[in-house]
């Protein structure tokens, strides 16, 4: 199907992909250039823009124009892969807390802290102190052993003023060392 223009009278045709009723509504014109003559008399300027020859050469002098020295495409690559492993570990990172907080909100790990509680009667092992808040601690690191995430005895009871001295306590993980 083909109709003419209605600003230059060249015959259009109906795409593919368009429907009928769609071809009816829009395809009027040619191109832009044909719509904007017809719609304000003048052609839009950003469609006629060219380049004068003295613009043309001071961008090829410029720099940002020419290729970039061996030195400064290495130093992009190095760039860019400090970016890709930085990434990579937020990445990592997140899906490991992730999955930290669906293990830390499970039915059997919330058994297991109730568990340690009532073995201590809710009182700090260290300190002996009673109704403040307290931790169900891992004796042996909860990412480091993941065998004994759920085990009671791997457990004790600590106030937080406690808790916060243990070697593993937020993120100091980095300093412990196991004892046999």
């Amino acid at each position: 199907m083909e109709r003419p223009c209605l600003n230059c009278g060249k015959m259009v045709q109906k795409t593919v992909n368009e429907s009928l009723k769609e071809w009816t509504k829009r395809r009027k014109f040619c191109n832009k250039k044909c719509f904007d003559l017809y719609r304000t008399g003048k052609p839009d300027p950003k469609m006629s823009h060219k380049h004068t020859e003295d613009a043309k050469e001071r961008m090829s002098k410029t720099k940002i124009w020419k290729k970039a020295t061996i030195e400064t495409r290495r130093k992009m690559s190095l760039a860019w892969l400090k970016r890709v492993a930085e990434w990579r570990h937020n990445t990592y990172r997140n899906w490991a807390t992730k999955a930290g907080q669906i293990i830390r909100s499970s039915l059997e790990y919330k058994l297991r802290r109730e568990s340690v509680f009532k073995r201590d009667n809710w009182t700090c092992v260290w300190c002996g102190s009673r109704g403040v808040t307290l931790h169900a601690d891992h004796i042996k690191p909860f990412s480091l052993y993941p065998e004994l995430r759920f085990a009671i005895d791997n457990g004790r009871t600590l106030c937080v003023p406690c808790h916060k001295t243990t070697d593993t306590y937020m993120g100091k993980i980095q300093n412990y060392t196991p004892t046999a």
